[in-house]
């Protein structure tokens, strides 16, 4: 294997756990969120309506990011 080969292999493996790590990272905010959401609604601080909305969009976010 060339010496540039390899170090393309580097850098393009080094930019995937850098995605992925970024990505694991926004993914887990958004649990985190949604879990918070969760308890707001379930202490019913917040409407069925407004919970309904948000949990769609963190879900719809949660796939735009796997």
């Amino acid at each position: 294997v060339s010496v540039q080969a390899r170090d393309w292999r580097e850098r393009i493996n080094k930019i995937k756990k850098i995605k992925f790590s970024d990505s694991a990272k926004a993914i887990a905010k958004f649990n985190y969120q949604r879990n918070l959401l969760d308890k707001a609604y379930a202490g019913h601080y917040i409407t069925k309506q407004s919970y309904e909305a948000s949990r769609k969009e963190i879900d719809l976010s949660i796939r735009k990011l796997k």
